[in-house]
């Protein structure tokens, strides 16, 4: 009943804003003038101003009569038991009162604890972000929250709590039917499942989110997802496949007239080319991505292809130039802060001394890597990468017992982290070491 009541109250208000609205504009107009003669209704309004400024008035108090009784939505009405004792029951106008201040409590908390884990993720707290996302899902789940809280988790290295999160963000996806959600949340499941050695997993959901891309027109989506299913492949060991896929990735991206986009391609295709020992193309492709970076200010990006031209003048056994493309990187990192890529640059140039036979000098930036992975507190995949370099450095100086101590550490980190690819390198790793003793 009293929705009812609210509709009319409602229809009535408005009725009554525009009568008022109406005479309020012709009371403070004048219609005596030449130029209205030729509307004689509207002159004989100038003689009616006092008549027009009374329903003005009069409007204005059933506007304000009218709010009131829109505010007044008993809570409680008075019946008679059975026995006939007098008795208050609550009006369904209560329980929606009740209703709306409890939706509206949530909504403020679920919108401040959002606003709290951008907060955090700007400041790379990214253990407080994930710890508001899920304060805000908690209070009314979001598709936009479930997302923000699985990036926050996979950054910490909590892979498990990552995909469960994102594995429920998908289902309001899917239920709301929001086709770019769900292509999110369907990619980055996927890559927690390449990370994680499920590659079968990984291409299912990946392609599953190219269709849904290509079937709204996305182009910059489907590049993306052509992108991660190259990196499928390319860690499954098939390099053909990933090259074609990450080409296919690229030339979208150049139809999209997407920088960014073509850089992070351009960088992932010279990465398989030096997988596959073609330096000299390798080379040419992480120039063009540092170009582009450069061009467009990305910072990170610019690293990270100084860093891997480095890598590639060590796969040429130009030391003098790998490590100077390293130290670029490791410089740049330490500019701009960016903790990830100066564990990779440390990793570099320990790698490039290792090569030198300068294995003091290896040991030195790997553990310098190790440690601040281990300081920042997630990057647990890098620590483990560490400590499997720092026991192979170990081995070469003769000191087994200590290889096999860091490469135990590294497979224990893997196992936790349940990236298969790494524990059986470091499983073969182990076995050498113990062979050779």
């Amino acid at each position: 009943m009293w929705r009812y009541r609210k509709v009319v109250l409602i229809i009535l208000r408005n009725c009554f804003v525009l009568l008022a609205t109406i005479s309020s504009l012709l009371v403070g107009v004048s219609f005596a003038g030449e130029e209205w003669r030729q509307y004689p209704l509207l002159q004989e309004l100038d003689n009616q101003r006092p008549f027009l400024l009374i329903i003005a008035v009069v409007s204005g108090f059933l506007i304000w009569l009218i709010n009131l009784a829109k505010e007044v939505r008993p809570a409680l009405e008075a019946i008679q038991s059975k026995d006939g004792t007098p008795t208050q029951k609550a009006t369904f106008s209560g329980f929606e009162t009740e209703m709306e201040d409890t939706a509206n409590d949530r909504k403020k908390r679920t919108k401040e604890y959002f606003i709290a884990g951008e907060q955090d993720f700007a400041a790379n707290n990214y253990t407080g972000a994930a710890k508001n996302y899920k304060a805000s899902i908690e209070q009314l789940p979001t598709m936009a929250a479930c997302l923000n809280a699985g990036i926050a988790l996979d950054i910490i290295s909590d892979k498990m709590g990552a995909e469960q999160v994102y594995q429920q963000g998908l289902n309001i996806a899917q239920q709301k039917g929001d086709q770019r959600y769900e292509a999110a949340f369907l990619s980055n499941i996927g890559i927690i499942y390449r990370l994680t050695g499920k590659f079968d997993d990984a291409l299912e959901y990946q392609k599953k989110a190219f269709n849904l891309h290509k079937a709204i027109g996305d182009q910059r989506g489907q590049a993306n997802q052509l992108c991660n299913i190259g990196l499928i492949y390319n860690d499954k060991g098939m390099i053909d496949n990933a090259l074609e896929y990450c080409k296919q990735s690229l030339e979208l991206y150049e139809t999209a007239k997407d920088k960014s986009g073509q850089a992070q391609n351009l960088r992932i295709i010279g990465i398989i080319y030096r997988r596959k020992g073609k330096l000299n193309e390798a080379l040419s492709f992480h120039q063009q991505a540092l170009d582009i970076d450069r061009a467009n200010k990305n910072l990170i990006g610019e690293a990270e292809n100084l860093n891997n031209i480095g890598l590639i003048y060590k796969g040429k056994r130009d030391f003098d130039n790998a490590l100077d493309y390293c130290n670029q990187a490791l410089d740049l990192c330490r500019r701009i802060r960016y903790e990830f890529g100066e564990g990779l640059a440390l990793s570099a140039i320990g790698a490039i001394y290792n090569s030198k036979g300068e294995l003091d000098k290896a040991l030195d930036y790997c553990n310098q890597a190790l440690d601040l992975y281990r300081s920042s507190g997630f990057y647990r995949i890098g620590q483990a990468e560490n400590l499997n370099n720092i026991g192979l450095i170990y081995q070469d100086k003769g000191k087994p017992d200590l290889a096999l101590e860091h490469l135990k550490q590294a497979y224990f980190l893997f196992q936790q982290e349940g990236v298969t690819l790494g524990m059986e390198q470091v499983e073969n790793n182990i076995r050498k070491v113990r062979q050779s003793k």
